[in-house]
């Protein structure tokens, strides 16, 4: 006898073929293209969930913004963010045989042409002088605080300073006086 699914030779009286495994009977077409039983489908089980409350998701997202807010705040900076306007000038040294030691105020800074001048430290400690450019101050520097020193660095080297309590002072040498700029927030 042969198998109707795939033509093997099987004995006869055989209830299934043996190589495909198709059922067969006395009748040859028994069990061939018969239609499976249907499945029977069970309804799954809802998977419960536990709702968060508004509350909870208003606490997450209060806590997010302040982390965002701590991380740029301390890690990049963020404290020394501000504009600093210039409070006053000290010259000091000797030039043309004189000593020079001289403070000029807030009021005295007109004779300098400095009485706008600011310094504007921004995000990620980058920092520019405002309405300084006609002392060849235009950035951009990078502003640096380490302990109570301040480093701004730029394309034309560096100056060095001190950082205290929201003020800035800034000393450079050139021609063997030594200016100092404070700034105030």
């Amino acid at each position: 006898m042969n198998c109707p699914n795939c033509g093997s030779e099987f004995p006869e009286g055989s209830v299934m073929c043996p190589v495909c495994g198709n059922p067969v009977a006395s009748n040859p077409t028994a069990g061939y293209n018969q239609p499976a039983p249907a499945p029977s489908y069970v309804e799954p089980t809802p998977i419960k969930t536990k709702k968060s409350s508004p509350v909870v998701s208003i606490v997450i997202a209060v806590v997010a913004v302040a982390a965002i807010f701590l991380l740029g705040f301390f890690v990049l900076g963020g404290r020394y963010m501000g504009t600093y306007k210039i409070t006053s000038v000290t010259i000091t040294g000797e030039a043309y045989g004189q000593v020079i030691d001289e403070t000029y105020s807030a009021s005295d800074l007109s004779a300098l042409g400095l009485e706008d001048m600011a310094l504007k430290v921004t995000f990620n400690n980058r920092c520019r002088f405002l309405n300084a450019e006609s002392y060849g101050l235009t950035g951009p520097y990078k502003f640096k605080v380490s302990g109570d020193k301040v480093t701004i660095t730029g394309s034309d080297g560096s100056v060095y300073g001190k950082y205290e309590n929201g003020k800035i002072s800034i000393s450079e040498e050139e021609e063997g006086l030594e200016v100092t700029f404070f700034f105030e927030k």
